[in-house]
Formats: C-alpha cells, sequence, structure tokens
C-alpha cells in the first residue's frame, strides 16, 4: 500500500507480496488509541492475520518505535516434486545392445521379480493466505510417472513399483521406458572394443567371438561368425562358421552344440553335438550323440566320447590321423564305480591288517562258519569282528557287480556310425572294450556282440 502524503498521522503499509502489514507511526512515542489503529487497518484492506495481542500492548504503551508489525499471512506449503529411485544405472541400460555397449557400460542382468524402479509421487503443497484473507495457492509441483515397457509389470495398483517378467537385461530408452531385454543382437564381433558379456537371456552375435574372451549366456548363443579360441557357456550353443584355435578354447552347452567345423577346441554338451564339416585335433563330449555330418563329416585325430552313439562321413585318413571313439561310458556310473572299487580296495586292506594282528591264516574267509573260534573265546570274539567286515566288503562288491552289470548293458545298446570309410589306427572303445581298427573298413557299425567289438557292415 502506497504511504499517504500527511506524515503526521499513522497509516498501515502492506508488503509487496501481502504477506505482511506495517503500522507507521508519525513519531516515536506516539500515543495510539485503538480506533485509530483499527481504522488503519481498515484503510488498508486488511482483515487477516492482525495479532491482537500486539494492539493491545500498542494501546496501553507509548511506543518508542515508528513501524511496528501488526499482521502476518499464512505462508503457503510449498509441495515436493515427485520422483523415481531407479535401481540400476541409466546410462549403461540406455546403451544395451549396442555395440559398444560392454566395453565401457556393463549389462546389466536381472532375474525375474527384479525390482527396477521405485515411484514416490509428489506431495502437493497447502494454500497460504495473505493479509487481505485471500486465498495464495502454492506453485504446482511436476509428478513423474514410470513408463513400463517390454517384459516388465507393475507389482502395485498404484504403478510405484516396476518389477521384471523375466530374466535379461535392463534397456532404458530416450523416453524413459524402461525394458527388460530376454534376446540380445550385437551387430559387431565380440573383441577389446566389446569385452566379455554374460546375459541372462537368448543372445546372438552377427561377428566373430575373438581370441581371448568369454561369452556366457542362460539361454541360446547364436554366433554367426567365427569363434577364435574363446570361452563359451550357455544353455544351447550354435555356431554358423568355425570354432579354431590353438588348443585353450571350450565351449560348454547344457543342451545341444553346433558348428561348421571345429579345430583344436573342446566341445561340451549334455545332449547332442552337431558338426557339419571337419573336426581335427578337437575334444568333443557329449551327454548323448555325436554327429559329424555334411559333405566332409570328417574327424582328423582327438577324442570324441558321448553317452549313446557316434556318427561320421569319415574316421582318420590315409596320412595318419589316429583318433579316439568312445561310446557308452556314462560319466556318473563310471564315477560311482570307482568309488566302489576304493571302497573295495580300502576294506580288503583292512581285513588283511586284521588277520595279521589276530594270527588268522591269510586265506581265513569270514563269511564261512568256523567251529575252531567260538563265540565266547578271544579268538571268537576277533573272528567275528572280521566277519562282520567281510560282510561290508561282500555287500560293497554286490553293489559294484550291479552297477558294473548296468554298464555293460547299456554298452551293448551303443554304436559308432561310419556311413563313408574308417582308416586303420582310430581307437574305439564302447563300454570296457577297446579295439584299434586295423584295415580300412568301408560304411560300418562298430557295436558289441559277444563280448567283443564287431563291425558291421552297412
Amino acid at each position: 500500500m502506497t504511504a499517504p502524503t500527511d506524515k503526521n498521522r499513522l497509516y498501515v503499509e502492506v508488503s509487496a507480496d501481502a504477506m505482511q502489514a506495517v503500522l507507521k507511526l508519525p513519531r516515536s512515542g506516539y500515543k495510539l488509541t485503538i480506533e485509530e489503529v483499527t481504522k488503519a487497518l481498515q484503510e488498508a484492506s486488511v482483515d487477516y492475520g492482525v495479532n491482537d495481542i500486539i494492539l493491545e500492548w500498542l494501546v496501553k504503551s507509548t511506543p518508542v518505535t515508528t513501524e511496528i508489525v501488526v499482521a502476518n499471512g499464512l505462508p503457503v506449503r510449498l509441495g515436493k516434486t515427485g520422483w523415481i529411485d531407479y535401481k540400476f544405472d541409466t546410462e549403461a541400460a540406455s546403451h544395451a545392445g549396442k555395440p559398444i555397449h560392454t566395453a565401457q557400460y556393463k549389462l546389466q542382468n536381472v532375474e525375474a521379480g527384479t525390482v527396477l524402479a521405485v515411484r514416490f509421487p509428489a506431495v502437493q503443497g497447502s494454500d497460504g493466505r495473505n493479509v487481505y484473507g485471500q486465498i495464495v495457492e502454492p506453485p504446482p509441483v511436476k509428478d513423474l510417472k514410470i513408463v513400463a515397457g517390454d517384459n516388465v509389470k507393475f507389482s502395485d495398483a498404484s504403478s510405484c513399483e516396476l518389477v521384471a517378467v523375466v530374466a535379461g537385461c535392463v534397456h532404458y530408452d530416450p523416453l524413459g521406458k524402461v525394458s527388460v531385454l530376454d534376446h540380445l543382437t550385437l551387430a559387431c564381433d565380440v573383441d577389446n572394443a566389446v569385452g566379455n558379456i554374460e546375459f541372462y537371456g537368448d543372445l546372438t552375435i552377427r561377428g566373430d567371438v575373438k581370441s581371448g574372451f568369454e561369452v556366457k549366456t542362460r539361454n541360446k548363443l547364436v554366433v554367426e561368425g567365427t569363434v577364435e579360441e574363446a570361452i563359451l557357456e550357455a544353455e544351447a550353443i550354435e555356431i554358423r562358421g568355425g570354432f579354431v584355435g590353438p588348443g585353450e578354447g571350450v565351449a560348454r552347452a547344457k543342451t545341444e552344440f553346433s558348428a561348421l567345423f571345429v579345430i583344436n577346441q573342446t566341445v561340451e554338451a549334455g545332449q547332442d553335438i552337431k558338426i557339419f564339416g571337419e573336426v581335427r585335433a578337437a575334444v568333443l563330449n557329449a551327454g548323448r550323440s555325436i554327429f559329424i555330418q555334411g559333405t566332409k563329416g570328417v574327424v582328423l585325430g582327438g577324442r570324441l566320447e558321448a553317452h549313446q552313439s557316434i556318427e561320421a562321413n569319415v574316421l582318420g585318413n590315409p596320412i595318419s590321423y589316429p583318433a579316439q571313439v568312445t561310446v557308452g561310458r556314462p560319466k556318473e556310473l563310471l564315477q560311482q564305480l570307482a568309488v566302489l572299487e576304493n571302497e573295495i580296495t580300502v576294506i580288503r586292506d583292512r581285513m588283511a591288517v586284521m588277520r595279521l594282528q589276530f594270527g588268522f591264516p591269510p586265506d581265513l574267509d569270514p563269511n564261512l562258519e568256523n567251529p575252531k573260534f567260538a563265540h565266547d573265546t578271544p579268538a571268537g570274539r576277533s573272528f567275528e569282528l572280521l566277519r562282520k567286515v567281510g560282510t561290508k566288503l561282500q555287500i560293497t562288491q554286490q553293489e559294484y557287480e550291479h552297477l558294473f552289470k548296468q554298464l555293460d548293458d547299456h554298452s551293448k545298446s551303443c554304436f559308432v556310425r561310419v556311413k563313408k570309410e574308417c582308416y586303420p589306427g582310430i581307437l574305439l572303445q564302447i563300454g570296457t572294450l577297446q579295439r584299434t581298427v586295423e584295415e580300412r573298413t568301408g560304411p560300418a557299425v562298430f557295436r558289441i556282440s559277444e563280448g567283443d567289438i564287431i563291425h558291421v557292415r552297412e
């Protein structure tokens, strides 16, 4: 409010924001009346926030100052802008899937059910009131929303918590959309610019995997180029080029593995291995079968082992690339047999020591009744101890024989099939039997018959 031209009378001045009223006195020591103060407030249109205690004090006393605050408005309570707590690095997530992503921005893998973002809604402010009695609204505050993309969902009706629906890597696009990628395609080589990769989904690499790098995925891995001396791990692996190197590369597939060719590398698969060309000096181990297919389908050196069967067009060559080819030897069964065999040796050694300690003959059979050793004599009690150990040996041997029969029965259903030629020097092992191929043979199937490995021409 503009001050009056008459400086000899009191008046009320209102601040620019109308949140404070100041009583201006003509001079120090001016004696006030309630009527004067009330009139000044009315002239200034001040009717809110008047401090009655101050007014009463002014009338009863003689102020020594010429300016006194007599009214204050009610300040607005400011609101709070909404915000989102992203549980991942948004900068890194915005590069997921780009060729340079892993060198500078690591993939951020998440499991299904992982909380990705939490929204904290805006808190609106409350109204204030100025000394004129007018409502003063607080400035508006911005509320934010989580933008849900693919493979995510809100865990609550208020859309405040976003979770992953599948396992994969988090992706954050320029518009703020949050997704989980369960299939990633890299249009580049895996090299120094990319680095090692670990991904919780299906991965396709439209290039090569260079020597010394590791690529690990939860599901299927497809490499459209060549893999050079690298480490690969996945549910299933498909290499559309070859798998080559000096000999340190390893590929491990929980189910199936396939490649155009394999040279000097190691491949392990829980089910089948399929090679569509040459296998040279490689180590292949399959939980079910190995197929060396295609017009070449040649095995030159190395070791091939499969639970059930191995099929190839050609094994070896005239120059001499001997290979070891094994079927019908399940690892778990062999491990169990090895444990039992060790137990049998330990028990026999223990029995030999007991015979020596008790003075029994080395050929004494504790499993047979012996009238020489009465139960109530020291010798009889010693014999009874030996008998208990002998019973344990007998049970362990029976268990060993049972497992060995399982191995033998299984190996009879296993085979090695050569569709074109098998050259001399190939070492065949089916179950517990071995045979070295001594002469060149045409299309044939090698299997067990009457306790020996035979080949049947096809």
